[in-house]
């Protein structure tokens, strides 16, 4: 069943891989950790102290990606619709106030003169106090003022270079690491781009992009780019490290040990172009592969990766040379719950150093909390008497 989630989380969202040339150009990374499947449980008090439970309101809410948790709202990137029959006039952005009431839509799907034809990306820029969103492709940049919610600026991205664009992360007011997942021309290319919207000019480029193993396998993922204070961080499926970039320098922050579940290069080179025969191939393999959706709060990175057909949970502190993988989530705080489906129960949604939001499905939760209902907590109780059908359930942690 995990597997075949996994394959339509690959076929749906697109990211193509490359493996890292150059590793020499770096200096040692400040902190090296070694990852290695392990059956251990996540007991959620070693990593939060505290958390809120949100129900949304007021609106009909499916399909969230990407959570912003701010001081007093929420700003979330899912469909938001006032009753099924409306569901393709929905908002694909809107804002919801700190206790889950719904304030307004802030962006819609279409082409009127404010809407856009795709989100790739979306990102709290607080150095200008605007929502920025990738859109259209991965061709433009859209800042909205939220307080007045309008659309107040549209920047096109290079087109020679970066062509279309998969991340975005402010890095000043106006200028931006761009991610970019796919090859698409014939000169040179690269993963990341500093890219300055005032002058249209890309002023550096990192991670020279291997075309030849980029555009062999394909793996659906999210949150490439991670906004720590001033810092921003990098990470993609089959880095070799995460990437840190501050003050105008990008350097390796964390590298991670090679060991016997660390994928070869001249494995990866091998493998077949046909994307199911190489995820047989890469689940018949000793090799820890498809890590991805890495979130950072508080020292901690947490990301997913696949090993085998199962799929485990990572999470590393580098100061504290902390580094282990769960195979199953034990919510010991709100739900007392423990379920071994550690990507689909609680999802990962979105991070800051205001917490960590995971979305809880009721139709998904109930079924675990009807093993033991001898357990008296209210937010048990809530969930039980949820419908089915009820939107999802912001967990913030913190």
């Amino acid at each position: 069943m995990k597997y075949n989630g996994l394959i339509c989380l690959l076929l749906m969202t697109v990211v193509f891989l490359s493996c890292e040339h150059g590793q020499d150009e770096f200096v040692p990374a400040e902190y090296e950790l070694g990852i290695e499947p392990q059956h251990d449980t996540l007991r959620f008090s070693d990593i939060y102290s505290s958390y809120e439970v949100v129900e949304l309101q007021d609106i009909i809410v499916s399909d969230i990606t990407d959570v912003i948790i701010l001081d007093s709202i929420y700003i979330i990137r899912c469909h938001a619709y006032d009753s099924y029959d409306n569901a393709e006039k929905g908002a694909a952005v809107s804002i919801f106030s700190e206790d889950g009431k719904y304030l307004f839509p802030l962006i819609h799907i279409g082409r009127g003169p404010e809407e856009v034809l795709t989100i790739e990306d979306m990102c709290y820029n607080y150095k200008s106090g605007t929502l920025d969103v990738l859109c259209n492709y991965g061709q433009y940049i859209y800042r909205y003022d939220i307080s007045e919610r309008e659309l107040i600026d549209k920047v096109m991205l290079d087109q020679e270079e970066i062509i279309v664009a998969a991340g975005i992360s402010p890095v000043s007011e106006n200028k931006y690491l761009v991610y970019k997942k796919y090859p698409y021309s014939k000169k040179e290319e690269y993963k990341l781009y500093l890219f300055d919207i005032k002058t249209g000019e890309i002023e550096a480029r990192f991670l020279g992009m291997d075309k030849r193993l980029a555009e062999k396998l394909a793996f659906g993922q999210k949150n490439n780019l991670m906004e720590i204070g001033d810092t921003v961080c990098y990470y993609a499926a089959f880095e070799q490290a995460v990437y840190m970039f501050s003050e105008g320098e990008f350097k390796q922050y964390v590298k991670f040990e090679e060991n016997k579940y660390s994928v070869p290069e001249s494995f990866m080179k091998k493998t077949s172009v046909d994307l199911y025969k190489t995820i047989s191939e890469l689940q018949d393999s000793p090799y820890i592969w498809g890590q991805i959706n890495m979130y950072y709060y508080s020292g901690y990175f947490m990301s997913s990766y696949t090993y085998a057909d199962n799929i485990y949970l990572s999470v590393i502190n580098p100061e504290r040379n902390y580094s282990f993988s769960y195979s199953a989530i034990f919510d010991d705080m709100v739900m007392n719950a423990v379920t071994e489906d550690v990507s689909d129960v609680y999802m990962l949604v979105g991070s800051s150093e205001n917490g960590v939001c995971y979305t809880i499905e009721p139709y998904v939760m109930k079924d675990i909390l009807k093993e033991d209902t001898s357990i008296d907590k209210k937010e048990r109780k809530m969930i039980m008497n949820s419908a089915d059908d009820a939107n999802p359930v912001l967990l913030i942690m913190h």
